[in-house]
C-alpha cells in the first residue's frame, strides 16, 4: 500500500543495499537516515525508482465436454505476478504441429466454448494471459470427446417391448420351420420303407412260384380227401413239392376216365 513505508538497516560502513520482493511495474521512493547514540538525522532526499513490469502468472484453466463435438474451456487468472490486460486461448489435435488460434479475450472473460470438434481425436487445449509486457506462460489441458459419445449411445432409449416381439416372432418362425422339416423327413422315410418291402416280396413271390404252386394243390388235395395220407407220407410231399403236384394232377386225370369211387385212392396210393 502507498502509505506503508519500510526499513532496513545496514552497517556505518556500507555504501549501498538492494531491496528485494517488490511489485512489478510499481513505483518506490527511496531515502536514508543516520543514526547515533543520540538518535536518527533528518532524512536525504528522497529519489524514487519504478520496477520493471512483468508477464502475467498462467491461469487456472478448466474444460467441461458439452457434447461429442463442443468442449467449454474456463478459466481464472492468477493474482501473482503481473496484471494482465487480456487472455489468448489455442487449440490443436494432439500430437500435431499446428494450433488453432490464437484466440483473444479482453481481461473480464472467463470461458468460451470450442465447436466443431472430432469426436474420435483428442484435443490439447492452451490457454495464457498477456499484457503490456508479453505473454505468460501457458496453461494445457488434453480433452478426450470419446466419453461423451459413449454415454450419448448409453443414454440412447430402446423399444425393448417391439425388440422382444421381433424376437419372439423369429423364433416361431425358427420353430416352425424345424417342425416342417421333421415331418417331411418322417414322410419320405415311411415312403420309402413302404416301397422298399413291396419290392422284396415281389422278389420273394419271383424266385419261388413253383413252391407256391405245389401249396396250393396240395391243399386242394387235401380237401378233397387226403386223410389216409399218414404222417411220413405227407412229410415226404412237402420235400418233393413239385413231384407231388404232378402226381396230383396225374389222378386228376384217371378221375376223368374212370368215374369208380376208388379211383383217386387207389392212385393216391
Amino acid at each position: 500500500p502507498a502509505e506503508m513505508e519500510y526499513e532496513e538497516a545496514v552497517s556505518k560502513v556500507t555504501l549501498q543495499q538492494i531491496i528485494r520482493d517488490l511489485e512489478p511495474s510499481t513505483s518506490y521512493t527511496f531515502y536514508v537516515k543516520a543514526y547515533t547514540s543520540h538518535g536518527a538525522s533528518k532524512p536525504s532526499d528522497s529519489a524514487t525508482e519504478s520496477t520493471h513490469g512483468e508477464v502475467p502468472a498462467p491461469p487456472s484453466l478448466y474444460t467441461k465436454v458439452v457434447n461429442s463435438s463442443v468442449v467449454q474451456a474456463m478459466w481464472e487468472p492468477s493474482p501473482k505476478m503481473g496484471q494482465h490486460q487480456g487472455f489468448r486461448l489455442f487449440y490443436r489435435r494432439a500430437h500435431t504441429p499446428l494450433f488453432t488460434g490464437p484466440i483473444t479475450f479482453p481481461r473480464n472473460s472467463t470461458q468460451h466454448n470450442i465447436t466443431q470438434l472430432d469426436p474420435a481425436v483428442v484435443y490439447e487445449i492452451k490457454l495464457l494471459a498477456y499484457n503490456q509486457h508479453g505473454d505468460g506462460n501457458a496453461t494445457v489441458r488434453f480433452v478426450s470427446l470419446r466419453e461423451a459419445v459413449e454415454k450419448s449411445v448409453l443414454d440412447t432409449p430402446c423399444d425393448c417391448v417391439k425388440d422382444e416381439q421381433s424376437k419372439t416372432s423369429t423364433t416361431g418362425i425358427i420353430i416352425g420351420i424345424h417342425i416342417g422339416v421333421t415331418c417331411i423327413i418322417f414322410c419320405v422315410l415311411f415312403l420309402f420303407f413302404s416301397y422298399r418291402g413291396r419290392l422284396m416280396i415281389c422278389k420273394t413271390v419271383q424266385t419261388n412260384p413253383q413252391a407256391g404252386h405245389s401249396v396250393v394243390l396240395e391243399s386242394s388235395s387235401s380237401s378233397q380227401g387226403a386223410s389216409g395220407l399218414n404222417g411220413a407220407a405227407r412229410r415226404e410231399m412237402e420235400l418233393n413239392g413239385s413231384a407231388a403236384g404232378k402226381k396230383v394232377v396225374d389222378c386228376n386225370e384217371l378221375e376223368r376216365l374212370f368215374t369208380q369211387p376208388n379211383t383217386q385212392d387207389t392212385c393216391m396210393v
